[in-house]
């Protein structure tokens, strides 16, 4: 009698769960079915609103205006590599900025290829009577120079545009540093010679005004 009332609950309860169960599949089919009739009654609402149709027309074509934006944005992977830029030699330039004569004509921005700045600076030169030519070449050199100095690979300046090779950045160090050195002597040099003419001009009107009254007429009259 203890077994069969065992069993006699075992099967309620199998019964039981499976009531349960075929009610929640139910109420989940209900509520699909009830989502899907809202989501209709929806639909329909939005179509029958007056500028539905343009409002998503508009939207779709604002989608698509992004999508293209965002697509010409991205690089493209098949699209071939820019070749990379040809590097110029260190030692060139600084060779060209150490010449006079070269810098003030823009040689060195023909050089490193702009041209339109070193036909600018060429023009200056020409109107000026070399007078802007040589300041422009005294900044382009003291640009190159600092540049030399700092051993950089690569200069962007005042339209200076280069890439280096690495293994010229030493020569044209010390080429920057000979440069220095050279304008400091000249500087020194044309100082001393102004320095000196100007300590011998009084020696030479002193003795010009202490001639006497009467050599001074016979040399006149000789």
């Amino acid at each position: 009698a203890s077994k069969r009332s065992a069993q006699n609950t075992f099967a309620a309860r199998e019964q039981k769960n499976e009531v349960e169960q075929v009610n929640r599949t139910a109420a989940g089919q209900k509520a699909a079915s009830a989502q899907r009739v809202s989501v209709a009654d929806a639909l329909s609402q939005a179509a029958e609103a007056p500028g539905a149709a343009a409002a998503v027309a508009g939207a779709l074509q604002a989608r698509k205006a992004i999508s293209l934006v965002i697509t010409d944005a991205l690089p493209d992977p098949d699209a071939p590599a820019s070749p990379p830029k040809k590097k110029k030699s260190k030692v060139i330039l600084m060779l060209l900025e150490m010449v006079p004569v070269c810098g003030p004509i823009g040689l060195d921005r023909f050089y490193l290829g702009s041209t339109k700045t070193g036909l600018a600076k060429l023009t200056v030169c020409l109107c000026t009577c070399l007078v802007g030519g040589l300041v422009w070449g005294l900044i382009d050199a003291i640009i190159v120079i600092l540049n030399s100095l700092f051993r950089k690979q690569s200069i962007n300046s005042l339209g200076l545009e280069a890439e280096f090779d690495e293994d010229e950045t030493e020569p044209a160090f010390y080429l920057a540093c000979i440069a220095v050195v050279v304008q400091i002597l000249c500087l020194c040099f044309c100082t001393g010679c102004r320095y000196m003419g100007s300590k011998q001009a009084p020696k030479e009107d002193t003795a010009i005004i202490g001639v006497p009254a009467g050599a001074r007429l016979i040399s006149s009259g000789r």
